[in-house]
Parts: structure tokens; sequence; C-alpha cells
């Protein structure tokens, strides 16, 4: 194990989440390789994939590997050469963050969540207001708890925020893995408290 992968915990919780971005970064980063793309495009022999949706009985979700690729190429301006492959993928890094941290912030605090108001309140605070970003077009939503403590490792959030754009610009898609590891480590705690009472 790597010094990296021992420097953060991970509640068995959160790990399904984790483990899919880690899945996700090295998609990613095979997709970009030319010798990963044309492994792709070998692997299916009719160069379709065809998905049952299977809502009404009939539908199915067709769609071309060659053009996905082609796709992927120039939404990410992916460039190959004989010595390096380049790729700008902060674009589905970022939509892979707001996702986790919808999740992140509903196992938490969901009805059925056995953590609920036992977070310390300015981690809380701050989970609650990204995942409002989040889920509001990736910009500061604050309405509700603007006037309470929101802090995370000397990032503060309060409502003169509002409107701003959250990632890449006030924390990073892979800060997200740092939250659920300092995340778990509060819900340790939460467990060892409990255990001991």
């Amino acid at each position: 194990m790597s010094n990296i992968e021992q420097s953060y915990y991970i509640h068995p919780l959160f790990s399904e989440i984790e483990r899919y971005f880690r899945y996700l970064l090295i998609s990613m980063g095979m997709l970009t390789q030319k010798a990963g793309q044309v492994g792709v495009q070998k692997s299916w022999p009719t160069i379709d994939i065809q998905t049952s949706v299977n809502f009404d009985g009939n539908t199915v979700l067709y769609f071309s590997v060659n053009k996905a690729i082609k796709q992927f190429n120039q939404e990410f301006n992916v460039q190959n050469s004989s010595q390096s492959t380049t790729a700008n993928l902060n674009a589905i890094l970022k939509t892979q963050a707001r996702l986790m941290v919808v999740y992140l912030y509903q196992i938490i605090n969901g009805d059925e969540s056995p953590y609920k108001t036992m977070v310390r309140r300015d981690l809380d605070n701050f989970i609650y207001h990204i995942r409002n970003a989040a889920a509001h077009d990736n910009k500061f939503h604050i309405f509700k708890r603007k006037n309470e403590k929101a802090e995370w490792r000397g990032k503060v959030i309060d409502d003169s925020m509002q409107g701003k754009v959250v990632f890449n610009d006030f924390i990073c898609p892979a800060d997200i893995i740092v939250l659920m590891s300092d995340l778990s480590r509060e819900l340790r705690r939460i467990d060892e408290t409990n255990s001991r009472a």
C-alpha cells in the first residue's frame, strides 16, 4: 500500500463512492490512451453497444463505440503522440464530484441515517452547502444555515459566496475524497463514542 493510500481512511458507508471514483479515474486514463481506445473498439465486434432500458417493455439504447470515442476525444481535447498523451478531464471530474457530494450528504443526513444530527455541525454545514451547490449548477445556493459556521480545513463558507462557483474555483473535485476521509474519521469517532455508551 502506498503512503497516499495509508494517509486517508474511508468509512465503509462511503467505500463504494471512493472505489467508483478510482474506477472512473482509471477508465478515463485508459480511454485517453490510443491503445486503450483501440482495445475498446476491438472488444465489441459489432462496434455498437446495446443497453436495455426496459421501462416500457421495448426501449433499447444503442450507441456506436467509434462515435463515442470520437466525441470523447473532441470533448476532452485528447491529444495522442508517440511521446505523450494529454487530455482535459476537468468537466467529467467536476460532474463526478457533484454526484459524489450529493450522495455523501444523503448518506449522513438521509431519514435512515444513524448519523443524522451527530456529525460536528461546522463540518455538516460545510457538506450541506457544497451539496446544495452541486445540485444548483455548481454555484453556492446559501439560504438555509447561512448564519451557522461552515468550515473544513480552513475553507469557510458564508453567505457572501452566494452564486459563486464551487468545483474548480472554491475546491477541486479530488478534494471530495479528502472531505470524505475527514468525515469518515468523524463517523468513526461517533461509532467509538456510541460503543462506549
